[in-house]
């Protein structure tokens, strides 16, 4: 395969991205952008590593704690998926939809909770008031 041949078209790559995104549904997009800048420099082994400890530390919040336990899970099943001589660039531009699509996912959330609310299911409780 030559230098500048692409293995996957875009198409095949969003795909990716939306099956990564779906299953790092909780994972806070800083987390993401950590764990790819180590990605970049230090590869697969040692990157899953590093999710591997962030996940049990206890210098971090627990959310920060569950977001590196699914890119640590995610992203282990994941490396096997891959075709195999694919090149670093490619990778990281799926992981650059990922990002995108957390924001994209982030907003759809907050957005359909504000639809709830303004629905007539949704009653807000108001505490200072007697009966």
């Amino acid at each position: 395969m030559s230098k500048g041949e692409l293995l996957m078209n875009i198409d095949k790559k969003i795909e990716s991205a939306e099956f990564l995104c779906k299953r790092l549904y909780n994972c806070s997009r800083n987390e993401w952008k950590n764990w790819i800048n180590y990605f970049k420099e230090n590869g697969w082994v040692k990157s899953l590593i590093f999710a591997e400890c962030l996940k049990e530390s206890n210098m971090l919040s627990f959310n920060q704690k569950q977001s590196y336990n699914q890119i640590f899970n995610v992203m282990r099943n994941y490396q096997n998926q891959l075709p195999k001589p694919i090149d670093l660039a490619e990778i990281l531009e799926i992981f650059g939809y990922v990002s995108w699509k957390l924001v994209i996912s982030k907003y759809e959330k907050k957005e359909k909770s504000n639809k709830y609310k303004k629905s007539k299911k949704y009653k807000k409780k108001n505490y200072y008031t007697r009966k």
